[in-house]
């Protein structure tokens, strides 16, 4: 979705794409991404919030080299 929005925020800046993220991240079992072997909540959570740091990441880096950009930021507690 943030990818769809990002002609809009260009036309908009200066703009911000903010992430609501969590302290509570665990690593990504890339084995089971979907955790179908084992569901638990705790840990879908926490590889939902490290994902999304990780595109919050990736995001400022593709941002980087265009003249006017959205600012990514992921604020954590």
């Amino acid at each position: 979705m943030t990818h769809l929005l990002l002609p809009t925020l260009r036309g908009s800046a200066p703009s911000r794409i903010v992430n609501v993220a969590s302290i509570r991240q665990v690593p990504i079992d890339f084995d089971d991404v979907m955790l179908t072997r084992e569901y638990d909540g705790k840990q879908a959570y926490g590889q939902s919030k490290l994902a999304l740091a990780m595109l919050t990441l990736d995001l400022a880096v593709v941002l980087q080299s265009r003249v006017s950009q959205p600012t990514p930021f992921t604020p954590q507690p």
